[in-house]
């Protein structure tokens, strides 16, 4: 029995030393065979955990020494035990250029590529450097026209621990594109795919253009690509073949609804929207248009036209008008034209008139008052710039990207006298004064593991002046595009900041799951009146793919004005 006791704690024992002994980590000594003074300025690892990562830290440090000049830095031999690896490194000489001539490379081009003879001349020599110079020179002319160019340092000269060479440059055949063919079922205007992709029949071969084309392909909701790009490349003709098919992305939804008003008429409620996506002119365009009344006597209309790449320049246009009728106190009507400068597939710059009139529908009561009311007649006439940009591996469901909208205006605004209002109340009124105003929005998308992506946003808007901001002028915030959880439009602010953080799970092309928290602060400094708040909500939805387009559903539980979250209150 004791023997046994005895053998039981003997193998005990050697299975937790081995335990042990396996979460222990390697230590790593190198030992410098020979004399360079560089060693001792050497940093490096010493405690690891496996043999993958000496290996890793051993060839960091050869690839540090070798951008350094010593080219010929080598393990000569490692010895291992059980807790230790003994690295024997020979460092050897220090290398530099003597000197690296220019050859029959084209000065110009290889000058903005980062060659200048200081550089070759008595300078240690940085294989990386002189790796990543002629991978440059290569790259420049792929996208220029050369697709079987070569760069080679010829007439090699070792003197010693100097190093001198020749550039030795080959283009080989120069390689323009005849023609562009287009197959599948889409329906596109060339002039816009040509912009929109950078390219066009009679270019220079353009590797990097070339590549680009699928993931431009996919950022388009109207395209889809059946497979990549070929390019077809013979002695007589050099062809690019491009296969699309048409994707449906124009929408129609609505509801309709019948509801008598407060004199007992009928009245139609609702919310439509139609939105076309290349569907008319097949250049790109876009024609939306939303209707919607909630309520018997308050309507919102918004509708927007945008055309892309006009006549095939960087230029596009577009205009937008925004009706918002207020029950019986006032009718807000917005234009907005503008043009745009397309530098990167659809990301531009922008520059725009936008003209505002602000009426009052019913001045009942008004007549002997002292004090404007909250609304007032107002005509507002501004020029602005918009900045648009989006980076993403997936314009529609990314895992990873950054987006980003801005507007900013200035302009004149004027308080116009309404004749059924007491004149007195315009006495010390400045009617003529400067309006300031910026809108935006920042989205970035950051992949934490697989599918999963945390999405972080903030919203901001503000507007201001030198006179009085008026209820009928504020931003109208809250529901599903920027503060969910709360009625549409239902939080009045002259300045507001909305963050959003958000957790995605992306289980398919165009569908994914999410949790999200939103908070806002925001603040209403209208009419002599102040207040603030900072509301929030937290909730939950989905979006997923069907053969109609992307059914997304959201349910959100919010508080504001210090109120306790009430679950009877989400909103879907």
């Amino acid at each position: 029995m004791a023997l046994k006791l005895f053998r039981y704690l003997i193998v005990s024992l050697l299975i937790f030393l081995s335990v042990y002994c396996s979460a222990q980590n390697l230590r790593l000594k190198i030992i410098n065979t020979d004399s360079v003074k560089i060693f001792k300025y050497l940093k490096y690892k010493n405690n690891l955990k496996s043999d993958k990562e000496i290996q890793r830290e051993l060839n960091t440090i050869l690839s540090e020494l070798r951008k350094e000049g010593y080219l010929i830095a080598n393990i000569d031999s490692i010895k291992k035990d059980s807790l230790e690896q003994v690295a024997y490194l020979s460092i050897g000489s220090k290398y530099k250029w003597a000197k690296l001539k220019k050859g029959n490379a084209e000065m110009d081009v290889i000058s903005k590529l980062g060659y200048s003879e200081k550089i070759y001349t008595g300078k240690a020599f940085n294989y990386s450097q002189t790796a990543r110079f002629i991978e440059k020179t290569i790259s420049y002319y792929e996208n220029n026209g050369y697709p079987f160019a070569s760069l080679q340092l010829d007439s090699l000269i070792l003197d010693g621990n100097t190093i001198s060479a020749v550039i030795n440059l080959t283009k080989n055949k120069l390689i323009k594109l005849d023609s562009i063919l287009v197959e599948g079922d889409a329906k596109i205007n060339n002039t816009f795919l040509y912009r929109y992709l950078s390219i066009k029949p009679n270019m220079p071969y353009n590797e990097e253009a070339f590549r680009s084309i699928s993931k431009k392909i996919r950022q388009l909701p109207f395209l889809s690509e059946s497979k990549p790009q070929v390019i077809r490349l013979t002695e007589k003709q050099n062809k690019l073949y491009l296969f699309l098919n048409k994707k449906n992305a124009s929408q129609f939804d609505g509801i309709i609804g019948i509801l008598p008003d407060n004199t007992g008429k009928t009245v139609f409620t609702g919310d439509v929207k139609i939105k076309l996506i290349n569907n008319i002119f097949r250049g790109g365009e876009t024609f939306d248009l939303n209707w919607r009344r909630l309520q018997t006597q308050t309507q919102d209309f918004k509708a927007r036209v945008i055309y892309p790449y006009l006549l095939g320049s960087p230029i596009g246009t577009d205009y937008a008008i925004k009706i918002y009728k207020k029950d019986t106190s006032f009718i807000d009507v917005n234009n907005n034209i503008g043009l745009q400068y397309y530098f990167s597939g659809l990301n531009n710059l922008k520059v725009f008139y936008k003209q505002r009139n602000a009426n009052l529908l019913s001045a009942n009561g008004l007549a002997f008052t002292t004090v404007l009311p909250d609304y007032a007649d107002i005509t507002t006439q501004s020029y602005g710039v918009g900045f648009v940009f989006e980076k993403s591996d997936y314009r529609f469901n990314p895992h990873q990207g950054i987006f980003v909208n801005i507007t900013v205006q200035t302009g004149n605004k004027t308080i116009k006298k309404n004749p059924k209002i007491n004149d007195a109340v315009y006495t010390n009124l400045q009617l003529k004064s400067t309006q300031y105003q910026s809108e935006g929005e920042v989205h970035g998308f950051i992949r934490i593991k697989g599918n999963s992506v945390l999405h972080l946003a903030a919203q901001y808007g503000t507007v201001f002046g030198d006179a009085p901001v008026f209820k009928n002028e504020l931003f109208r915030i809250g529901g599903l595009r920027t503060l969910r959880g709360f009625d549409e439009e239902s939080i009045f602010a002259s300045t507001y900041v909305i963050p959003t953080i958000e957790y995605r799970f992306l289980f398919s092309q165009n569908s994914n799951i999410l949790l999200f928290a939103e908070g806002a602060w925001y603040e209403n400094n209208s009419s002599g009146t102040y207040n603030n708040d900072m509301p929030y909500s937290v909730g939950a939805g989905i979006n997923f793919d069907t053969k109609a387009g992307i059914f997304s559903l959201n349910y959100a539980l919010g508080s504001q004005q210090g109120n306790p979250i009430d679950i009877r209150a989400g909103k879907i």
